[in-house]
């Protein structure tokens, strides 16, 4: 796949997500809450509605989603999760094929590490949690599942991957990421639509 067509894929899932996030802020007076995960939070393993919080975030404030658009919401994402999972537990399967006993406690490991939590509202950003939460350190984000060369790098670094293990997971990789994005063309994910759920939310108060 042209290396260019990924990373301009990259920066429009970026870009989405930030886009939402202003227009949902714009749009709603006071802000309603969106479905924990936001834009392509479909991707994760965590089931819906449980990311982990900062217990000393402030709260969201204002009206909540329209009930019968959010049940929708989460219908969708559902389904959606169902038709991702076959492919990231192909990719799981195969992986581990590959690895050595060691390896794949430290693959598990890996996998069960929750993402930083978010930052308190006032604090001074550190970068590195800042790109540990926005990236996350797992294996089931957009930016895992497209972006190989990121995604193989953390693969070697925490598994200590051998020459010949490293150019199998490559390969694994590519196929892994040409059926998601083959996934996605088919069927875009929902949450690209939680921005049409603002307005109406302000309609409802």
């Amino acid at each position: 796949m042209n290396k260019g067509f990924v990373v301009a894929l990259a920066t429009l899932i970026g870009f989405a997500a930030g886009t939402f996030a202003g227009s949902w802020m714009q749009r709603t007076q006071p802000v309603p809450a969106p479905p924990a995960g936001g834009v392509l939070g479909e991707l994760r393993d965590a089931p819906l509605n449980s990311a982990p919080e900062n217990p000393d975030a402030p709260k969201p404030s204002g009206q909540p989603l329209p009930d019968e658009a959010l049940r929708q919401m989460k219908a969708e994402i559902d389904a959606f999760k169902k038709k991702v999972e076959p492919i990231k537990l192909e990719f799981r399967t195969q992986l581990e094929a590959l690895l050595t006993p060691v390896q794949r406690e430290r693959l598990k490991a890996m996998s069960e590490k929750p993402p930083a939590p978010k930052p308190v509202a006032g604090e001074k950003p550190d970068p590195a949690k800042d790109w540990r939460y926005r990236v996350y350190d797992g294996m089931d984000t957009t930016i895992t599942l497209v972006v190989i060369p990121f995604t193989l790098a953390r693969l070697n670094e925490e598994l200590g991957l051998s020459y010949a293990q490293r150019e199998a997971v490559h390969q694994l990789l590519i196929q892994r990421r040409e059926k998601f994005l083959a996934l996605v063309d088919s069927t875009p994910p929902p949450s690209f639509n939680l921005g049409k759920l603002a307005p109406q939310a302000a309609e409802k108060k």
